[in-house]
């Protein structure tokens, strides 16, 4: 790796582009814009402060990446009605993103942050349930013109609220090492949206 400069690959619509810019002492910071589908790697070197080594997703990824303070991976766009559903029924709307767990017992944190959504989330790592908003729960269906969250737990579909969240959820005990999925699913009533903010630290040695 250069001094001073590191170097990610993004890949969109198939074609990888490097990308190259600066950072200054160990602060290194990584955009990616709002696209549908987005994905990227990182070196040896530069996984040590997430033990990450790659991240891909069927919607916006940002991630920026930092050795002394937690990294920020957000998945989804954190904006205002760009899903729509209708307003009796609902749409589930469901999104993935994959990631690569380099040494688990290296990361010293991967919290969930923040929750944005309207109207219903649902977030599964590894196909377990780690989030239900707003209320709770252990599930989130869509059954004859209601939503499922619970045992004996239904609501209506439009709950007419754009929720921000914070879980407080502790995402490690739920990591392999190798490949990881989270599922996000956000049930929609009218137009909606959904994103997370997850807070990634790992050890990270000399750079």
């Amino acid at each position: 790796m250069i001094k001073g400069r590191t170097v990610l690959k993004i890949v969109f619509f198939g074609i990888s582009i490097p990308l190259m810019f600066m950072f200054n002492n160990c602060a290194q910071q990584a955009h990616f814009a709002a696209v549908e589908s987005s994905s990227f790697q990182l070196s040896e070197n530069e996984n040590l402060c997430t033990s990450m080594s790659s991240i891909q997703g069927d919607m916006r990824l940002d991630f920026v990446k930092n050795q002394n303070t937690p990294s920020i991976l957000e998945f989804g766009t954190f904006e205002n009605n760009y899903w729509h559903g209708s307003t009796q029924e609902g749409k589930a709307f469901e999104r993935r993103l994959e990631f690569n767990i380099v040494n688990k017992q290296n990361l010293t944190m991967f919290f969930l942050d923040e929750a944005a959504f309207d109207d219903w989330m649902s977030l599964k790592i590894n196909g377990q349930i780690v989030f239900v908003g707003p209320y709770g729960g252990d599930r989130l269906e869509l059954l004859d013109r209601q939503v499922q969250y619970g045992p004996g737990q239904f609501g209506v579909p439009e709950l007419s609220t754009s929720w921000q969240i914070t879980p407080n959820v502790d995402l490690k005990p739920y990591l392999i090492n190798g490949d990881n999925t989270l599922e996000m699913k956000v049930i929609v009533a009218g137009a909606g949206e959904g994103a997370i903010r997850i807070l990634v630290q790992g050890n990270c040695g000399e750079l």
